[in-house]
């Protein structure tokens, strides 16, 4: 029959549940339906793959562009957020898991074996600072014990402490927070950091999300919100209702606060370095254009960083609006 078709969806490809109720012609449009799919995946998956050689050339290789120290520094800050989200995108587009290899998780161990439990706590409690420090939580580890004829597990206890003076702050955060939100316009980007993972004795990927205004608005904030992963929840949590410009990457994680309705305002230096990469590897004479006038664009905007609102916008109506049709 060529009824309505139930769908079961996957990483890999989308299904009817259905199937077996199909015609001929339901059967040949899923066919042509699944070849499209899998065409507009293959085309993803090389587009992504060129992309993470460029960035793991610009990250590990010989930079041989000219930039300033800014310029250069800036580059540096983002070039690993963006390898592990491109490389992160892949893996989910090729239907393999996301943890990496080597790093699978190891079974609990059995919960009958007798446990003692081993506390770590510091010798004092008092802070540098001097003010009194507060236990927040504590994680714990647990590691298989034997001694002749007897298995057992070791509950080691690490107490987790922060000076007072920090939870004190809380509320000063908080306050920034609803001047930030305040403003019309916003600027995020998202950093990798190592984390410490006391019970497996590594470190793993966490990420500080920062937050600010812009720069020549009257008040001068920068929140950073520390979470464990680059899911785009994070930034999702931390903006809540605000629905006003984000200045931001192409990071698929700020895309659900776009469909929210959220303005994005691309970013320009990340734009730059798609042109870059184009005149470097294809000798693009548009993509040497682009630089030019991204170039010239900088320049303006150097020349309006004193100024105040009316004569930095006199300015960038006469010399840069022409530089960007």
């Amino acid at each position: 029959m060529a009824g309505a078709m139930l769908w079961r969806h996957d990483l890999r490809m989308a299904l009817p549940t259905n199937l077996h109720e199909l015609d001929a012609n339901a059967l040949r449009q899923l066919l042509i339906a699944q070849d499209r799919e899998l065409t507009w995946r293959q085309s993803k998956i090389n587009q992504l793959t060129h992309e993470l050689a460029l960035h793991k050339r610009w990250r590990f290789g010989v930079k041989t562009e000219r930039l300033s120290a800014e310029q250069a520094q800036l580059f540096e800050e983002t070039v690993e957020a963006d390898l592990a989200a491109i490389t992160e995108e892949l893996e989910q587009l090729s239907g393999k898991p996301a943890s990496a290899k080597g790093q699978a998780k190891r079974k609990p161990l059995p919960p009958e074996l007798p446990r003692t439990e081993i506390h770590h706590e510091p010798d004092s409690t008092l802070c540098a600072c001097g003010c009194q420090m507060k236990r927040i939580g504590e994680d714990v580890a647990e590691k298989l014990d034997y001694t002749p004829g007897i298995f057992s597990v070791e509950r080691h206890i690490r107490g987790k402490w922060v000076c007072q003076m920090g939870v004190q702050l809380q509320p000063l955060v908080d306050a920034l927070k609803v001047e930030l939100l305040a403003f019309p316009v916003l600027h995020a980007d998202e950093t990798p950091v190592a984390m410490l993972d006391p019970g497996a004795g590594k470190t793993h990927r966490a990420y500080l999300w920062s937050y600010s205004i812009g720069a020549h608005d009257p008040v001068r904030a920068v929140i950073y919100d520390f979470a464990e992963s680059r899911a785009g929840k994070h930034a999702q949590d931390f903006l809540g209702d605000w629905r006003g410009t984000l200045v931001c990457d192409d990071y698929s994680g700020y895309k659900a606060l776009i469909a929210k309705g959220v303005t994005e305002a691309g970013c320009m230096a990340h734009a730059r370095r798609k042109f870059f990469e184009l005149q470097e590897h294809g000798q693009s004479q548009i993509a040497g254009e682009a630089l030019e006038r991204i170039a010239a664009l900088y320049g303006i905007e150097q020349d309006a960083r004193e100024l105040k609102a009316e004569a930095r916008q006199r300015l960038r109506e006469t010399r840069a609006r022409v530089l960007t049709q």
